[in-house]
């Protein structure tokens, strides 16, 4: 602040007019005070004051901490250094520990109101309707029944410490078991990289399993290669054994390209069937209208596939037939494959006739399935709907009770007001 000295009320009026903006005229009776006669704050004071301080933090924090010393100028090694680092981080870490019980008791009241049943909090009714449509028991939406644990990370919230430990795990990955493994790995990922959704799709929390369809596929390509009929199995997920079926038939077909396109007729009719039984399970899916692109994808590389098979058949008729001209048809071999094309058209007029009564049989499979699921999705909708009734019939007793009581409240309180008012004219009176 600027201060002016006065020696009374009127000079005080005329130094209220001093204008200091651009330049102004000031009266000869007005003084300033300059700065050595101002208070001023002792800056030696102040910085004595801040170093006393920042050392009654370090004395408090070295309880926490143990200061390594190494005077004999050898290199420190890595064991020294991690201890120096691990008791570096040991105040950080204490405040971790307390941050989590803190949290942990925070989880554990969101989620004990989440488990209400009365409650008339849109939230709480759609989590719990949700919990109810997958199959979570009623008597489980307690909190006795959870336990809730907050998510710790490596290192205590030391980057350098998370960084140890995830190497140190890493150097002995391979000693533990499978899963293990993947964790220790997802674990490198993240402290690498400080990036959950990148280490999400780097390492998924579960690995991608072979599911029973996958490996029914894989037995089911084996036995048809093999000239060994298959049925149509129901209660799978046809989309991925599809799927595993054309990779089976792709990786065959594959095999036979590289070994110059020429096959024998066991193959051929393996192949061939193959394609047969893929089509009946496309048709199980073409039954789902929102599968048609799909459908249709698979229809395309089925043909492709087929024109590979059919090109194969072709060359083996042709080598034969050639074959013969040149005299050689007294070999058995050659004389088999002459009647590879005939054994062709002969199998799939076979694979014909038993996909036909394969898909008769498979549609009443199905027809049963879907009675079967519209009488649980019916059983579901009720079952909801039922429950949506308790629900409303709970809140509008709880509103009805709410505004009893609110009724109650007022004629109380009326009735205090009139009994007031006539004590007040009684003593009037």
């Amino acid at each position: 602040m600027m201060y002016m000295r006065v020696k009374s009320m009127d000079e005080a009026e005329r130094a209220l007019k001093v204008e200091l903006v651009g330049r102004g005229f000031i009266d000869e009776t007005i003084q300033f005070v300059p700065a050595a006669e101002r208070f001023q704050v002792n800056a030696n004071l102040v910085e004595l004051g801040l170093k006393d301080f920042d050392q009654i933090i370090n004395e408090n924090a070295s309880s926490y901490t143990q200061t390594q010393k190494y005077n004999d100028g050898t290199k420190k090694t890595k064991f020294q250094v991690m201890a120096e680092i691990q008791s570096m981080a040991a105040l950080i870490s204490a405040g971790m520990q307390q941050a989590y019980r803190y949290q942990e008791f925070e989880y554990r009241e969101i989620f004990r109101r989440f488990c209400l049943k009365d409650s008339r909090d849109p939230d709480i009714n759609q989590f719990r309707a949700r919990c109810l449509a997958q199959g979570v028991p009623a008597s489980m939406l307690i909190p006795e029944a959870w336990d809730i644990d907050p998510e710790r990370v490596l290192g205590a919230g030391n980057k350098t410490l998370e960084m140890a430990i995830a190497e140190q795990l890493m150097q002995f990955r391979n000693l533990y078991d499978p899963e293990p493994q993947r964790q220790i790995l997802r674990d490198f990922t993240l402290a690498i990289t400080d990036d959950p959704g990148r280490t999400e799709i780097m390492v998924p929390e579960e690995p991608v399993k072979m599911t029973d369809s996958v490996l029914t596929a894989q037995l089911a390509s084996g036995t048809l290669m093999a000239g060994m009929p298959v049925g149509i199995k129901t209660g799978i997920d046809h989309i991925q054994y599809v799927e595993a079926m054309m990779l089976s038939m792709a990786a065959e077909i594959g095999k036979i390209q590289k070994s110059g396109g020429m096959t024998t007729k066991d193959k051929i009719e393996g192949l061939s069937a193959m394609a047969q039984h893929i089509s009946q399970h496309i048709q199980i899916v073409a039954q789902d209208e929102k599968e048609k692109e799909r459908v249709t994808i698979w229809q395309k590389k089925l043909t492709l596939m087929m024109n590979l098979v059919k090109a194969f058949a072709q060359r083996l008729q042709e080598q034969m037939k050639k074959a013969q001209e040149q005299g050689q048809g007294g070999d058995p071999e050659l004389a088999a494959k002459v009647k590879a094309t005939q054994i062709i058209a002969e199998t799939k007029a076979a694979n014909t006739r038993e996909s036909h009564a394969q898909r008769t049989a498979q549609r009443q499979i199905q027809f049963e399935l879907e009675q079967k699921r519209e009488d649980a999705k019916l059983k579901r909708e009720l079952q909801r709907e039922h429950d949506k009734h308790q629900m409303e019939h709970r809140a509008k007793v709880a509103e009805h009770v709410q505004d009893m009581h609110h009724q109650r409240q007022e004629h109380m309180l009326e009735l205090a007001v009139e009994r007031k008012k006539q004590s007040m004219k009684s003593v009037k009176e």
